[in-house]
């Protein structure tokens, strides 16, 4: 979730009057919260080292409204997700990462267009375009989880 300060405030507030406690995780630039056993890692602009700032987001007509929720496009999410997976490659979340990013390049209607301005803008050196790369070429696991194959499925994302 990426808020601005203002809204991160109130979003505190709201939190701590339900019980549930907002926690700094400073090593990942970012705060937690867990609501009904939910992990949320909240983003903002004061804090965070997204490769996409906070602010680009909400102000650049990068989200979507989704059951009433202002979200990132999938071209932003998989451009964060590249930036996770490669952070965290070896760990169980960027397990996870992976997963969603053969997700959203299997089951979205990914706008290739937009992407590669997001990439001309944020990625100049072609380093989470090359993750995404890898994700694909090197993922085995991670499309069984979806119920995919590499042989099959893998391919034919590649070529997208």
């Amino acid at each position: 979730m990426c808020i601005d300060r203002d809204n991160f405030y109130a979003l505190q507030r709201r939190c701590a009057e339900v019980g549930v406690v907002v926690k700094r995780n400073p090593r990942l630039r970012k705060f937690e919260a867990v609501p009904d056993g939910v992990e949320v890692g909240i983003y903002t602009p004061f804090m965070c080292n997204l490769v996409i700032p906070c602010q680009d987001i909400m102000a650049g007509g990068m989200t979507s409204k989704v059951e009433g929720f202002r979200v990132a496009v999938p071209e932003v999410l998989l451009l964060l997700k590249a930036q996770a997976a490669r952070e965290r490659w070896g760990s169980e979340k960027g397990l996870k990462d992976r997963v969603d990013i053969i997700s959203l390049l299997a089951f979205v209607d990914v706008k290739f267009d937009l992407l590669e301005g997001l990439v001309r803008k944020y990625d100049r050196d072609m380093e989470l375009i090359g993750t995404l790369v890898r994700v694909l070429r090197e993922s085995r696991r991670e499309y069984r989880f979806l119920g995919l194959s590499y042989e099959r499925d893998g391919s034919r994302i590649l070529r997208t």
